[in-house]
């Protein structure tokens, strides 16, 4: 088997991510991108076990860790309204934002040099970890965002090298 070391991604610190355009500053661990997917298993009465497996959906989450605790970004984290934002005071209400688009960069420095960045049309906050306050504790909240595919073309999300 040929290798090919310019495959290498080493990520680096230049991540930066944007939910619905606005950029949500500092990170944590990055970002994290994982899929899920179920099979639907034919079976016959001629033959113990599956014979095929049909795909019948694949789903995306984006997840990372937020360190700037602005309320907009408690707000973008939890998928509220921008009318639960009024000056200084969110209000944790029922409202629904809805559909944002997702979009992370990050440059490689590894042999290739190149910015990857993965964009996702629509997307929807799922949860939100624990917020601590606490003396000599730094705030975070992990967020998870599920993609949704496009309804023309069923593309999630796309992931691009440039």
């Amino acid at each position: 088997m040929s290798t090919n070391s310019d495959n290498l991604i080493l990520s680096g610190t230049d991540i930066v991510v944007t939910i619905g355009g606005v950029d949500v500053g500092h990170t944590l661990g990055g970002v994290k991108l994982r899929t899920e997917t179920d099979y639907f298993d034919f079976k016959s009465d001629q033959f113990q076990g599956t014979i095929k497996k049909q795909l019948i959906s694949r789903r995306a989450y984006l997840s990372f860790t937020m360190e700037e605790g602005s309320l907009a970004n408690i707000r973008a984290a939890m998928n509220l309204n921008a009318t639960a934002l009024v000056s200084s005071v969110l209000s944790i209400d029922n409202s629904v934002a809805g559909e944002v688009a997702l979009i992370f960069t990050g440059a490689n420095s590894g042999p290739s040099q190149c910015t990857r960045t993965v964009t996702v049309a629509k997307a929807v906050s799922m949860s939100t970890g624990e917020q601590t306050y606490a003396k000599d504790v730094g705030w975070t909240c992990d967020v998870e965002f599920e993609a949704i595919a496009n309804s023309t073309t069923g593309v999630l999300l796309t992931i691009a090298d440039s």
